[in-house]
């Protein structure tokens, strides 16, 4: 069987970049994001601490990891709980007021952008709703996405151990 559209051509294209690229990078920390949270695409380290705004890799601690890969929100990877880094908008770090509810997730009394929880997954399953107003520990961060509505993120876990974040990224290459 022969495939021959010019969709499949662009693609088969763009994943040979990709994976040059990648191979090219060795150890440097990039990341292949095949989540709908942010773009899919290649994204690398930015080479320096992580930020409150800035995207980030994150390896969830078990228990978010296992519920993820058990629901198919994410694939097992290179993170000591067994799952892939997540990429996330570091959205509020300690010190920041963070309050969880039905309207959306506010910081500092903004609510964020895309950050309304769902009852239920695109399956029908139900979603873990945390209902909660704390000012953020030293150590604690709350990491969302501002890109996409459906996204597994805070809203759904809490606040997050500032240990995991593994580094400060930005996009490279990326596709819808």
């Amino acid at each position: 069987m022969r495939i021959s559209t010019p969709g499949f051509a662009a693609i088969t294209a763009a994943l040979s970049v990709v994976l040059v690229i990648t191979a090219a990078l060795g150890g440097e920390g990039g990341l292949i994001n095949t989540t709908r949270s942010y773009p899919r695409g290649l994204y690398l380290p930015l080479g320096r601490a992580a930020h409150v705004g800035d995207l980030v890799a994150y390896c969830p601690g078990s228990s978010v990891a296992n519920f993820g890969m058990a629901r198919g929100y994410l694939d097992p990877g290179r993170c000591p709980s067994g799952s892939v880094p997540l990429i996330k908008r570091l959205a509020a770090g300690g010190g920041d007021q963070v309050a969880i509810g039905p309207a959306g997730v506010m910081v500092d009394g903004k609510v964020l952008k895309n950050s309304r929880p769902r009852a239920r997954d695109g399956l029908g399953r139900p979603l873990p709703q945390q209902r909660l107003s704390v000012t953020l520990a030293v150590g604690q961060v709350l990491l969302m996405s501002d890109y996409e509505a459906a996204s597994f993120d805070s809203r759904y876990f809490g606040p997050l151990d500032r240990a995991g974040v593994l580094q400060a990224m930005r996009p490279v290459l990326t596709w819808p």
